[in-house]
C-alpha cells in the first residue's frame, strides 16, 4: 500500500484512530506566513557568503537544544491528526542555521553550502525516524484484531514509562538486562528520541564528521542524547519501542518489515517544511520550491539565475533531469522537448492547489 494510499485509508474508513482534538496542535503552527516546502532529495536550501555571513550570532541557540533537543530546531507533525494535509517535517531556519555555525566552527575549512545540507540532513534523518514510527504503529492499529488506537496514545501519553519485563523476546531480552538500568529512567519517548538521534547519527555524510555529531547530540537532554543506548543492536531499539507501543511482544518479521523495506522506501514522500522568518529570509539566497506528485518531481529555485525555470523529473525517481523556462514550458538550452503525456503531467502539477499557493508568493516569477 503506497504511503498516501494508506493515509487515505486511515482518514475514511478508520477515523476512529485519529485524533480529534485540536487543543494542543498551536505547536505545529499551521498559519505560520513563511512556510516553504523543500525537496527531500536534493534539499538546497539558501545559498550563504561566508564574508558576510554573522556565524556567531546563531551559537545563542544553543540553550534552546539543551533545554529541548532536536525539538528545538525541528518536528515531526504526524498525520494522524486531524488536519492531515499539512502532516510532516517543519524545521525552523534560525536554529537551522545554528547547526551550522555549530558544525562551522568544528570545521571552520568545510565548505559551508555543503555543511548546510549536510545540517538538513542531520536533522531530516532524526525527523523520519519519528515517521518511521508513525507507519509502524499505523500497520498494527489496521490489523484486524487490534483496530485501536495506538499513536494517539504515544503522543498523549509523553511520560509513560517504559515496559521491563522478563517475558522480553529471547533474541534481545539478554542484552535489554544488559542496559536494564538506564531503560529504567527513561519514559517511551525519550527511548523513540535515542533511536531518532541513532537514526541521525548512523546515516552517511561526506562534510560532517561523527565525533562532531555526538557532541552536538551530547548537548541534548535525556532520551536524546541517550542514543547510544542501542548503538549496536538499533534493531532490538525498535522493537523494544513497537513492544512499548503495543503494550506487547509484536511479529519481528513484520516489525522488520515497517521500519526498513516499507518506511525507509516513502521517505521521498514525506513533505518538509523550512518555516522562515524575516530577519533570515531577507536577502538569503535561492529558496527551493519542490512538488512531488502525478508521478513527476517539479522543482523550482526561486532567486535562482535567469530565465525564471522550473526542474522536472519524469517520472519522480528519474535519473534525467529536465530544465524548462517558466511559465511558457519551453526546454531550456540543451534540453530535449517533454513528449505529450509528460507535458500533461507538469501541467497537473502546475495547476494543482499547492503549486498556485506557493507561486503566489513570489509574482514577479509569473
Amino acid at each position: 500500500m503506497e504511503l498516501f494510499e494508506l493515509i487515505e485509508t486511515l482518514s475514511t474508513n478508520y477515523s476512529h484512530l485519529l485524533d480529534y482534538d485540536e487543543t494542543d496542535q498551536s505547536i505545529y503552527l499551521d498559519n505560520e506566513k513563511n512556510i516553504e516546502s523543500i525537496d527531500i532529495i536534493n534539499p538546497t536550501i539558501l545559498s550563504l557568503d561566508d564574508e558576510t555571513f554573522d556565524f556567531d550570532k546563531y551559537l545563542g541557540f544553543k540553550e534552546e537544544i539543551e533545554k529541548n533537543g532536536i525539538e528545538a530546531i525541528a518536528w515531526y507533525k504526524p498525520y494522524h491528526l486531524l488536519n492531515n494535509e499539512n502532516w510532516g517535517i517543519y524545521i525552523r531556519e534560525k536554529s537551522l542555521l545554528f547547526v551550522l555555525s555549530y558544525f562551522k566552527q568544528k570545521n571552520p575549512k568545510q565548505p559551508t553550502f555543503y555543511l548546510l545540507n549536510e545540517s538538513f540532513k542531520l536533522i531530516v534523518k532524526h525527523e523520519l525516524f519519528h515517521f518511521f514510527t508513525e507507519n509502524a504503529t499505523t500497520f498494527f492499529e489496521l490489523i484486524p484484531s487490534i483496530n485501536k488506537q495506538l499513536y494517539i496514545p504515544l503522543l498523549r501519553n509523553k511520560n509513560k514509562p517504559a515496559i521491563i519485563s522478563n517475558n522480553n523476546h529471547s533474541m534481545y531480552k539478554h542484552f535489554i538486562k544488559k542496559i536494564n538500568q538506564k531503560l529504567s529512567t527513561l519514559n517511551v519517548c525519550e527511548i523513540e528520541e535515542s533511536l531518532a538521534n541513532l537514526n541521525a547519527l548512523s546515516a552517511r555524510y561526506r562534510f560532517l564528521n561523527t565525533p562532531d555529531i555526538k557532541s552536538f547530540m551530547d548537548l541534548q537532554p535525556k532520551g536524546y542524547s541517550d542514543y547510544g543506548l542501542f548503538q549496536k543492536k538499533s534493531n532490538y531499539g525498535k522493537r523494544f519501542l513497537l513492544y512499548n507501543i503495543l503494550d506487547s511482544q509484536p511479529n519481528d518479521i513484520i516489525g522488520e518489515y515497517v521500519y526498513y523495506n516499507y518506511s525507509s522506501s516513502q521517505t521521498s514522500l514525506v513533505p518538509i517544511y523550512l518555516i522562515r522568518d524575516e530577519e533570515t529570509s531577507h536577502g538569503a539566497g535561492v529558496i527551493q520550491l519542490s512538488f512531488n506528485t502525478h508521478n513527476t518531481t517539479l522543482t523550482m529555485h526561486i532567486g535562482d539565475h535567469p530565465p525564471a525555470h522550473i526542474h522536472v523529473r519524469i517520472p519522480s525517481n528519474s535519473k534525467e533531469e529536465i530544465k524548462l523556462k517558466y511559465p511558457s514550458l519551453e526546454p531550456m538550452k540543451g534540453f530535449r522537448n517533454l513528449s505529450n503525456s509528460e507535458m500533461k503531467n507538469v501541467n497537473k502539477v502546475i495547476a494543482s492547489p499547492k503549486f498556485k499557493k506557493s507561486i503566489k508568493k513570489y509574482p514577479w516569477i509569473n
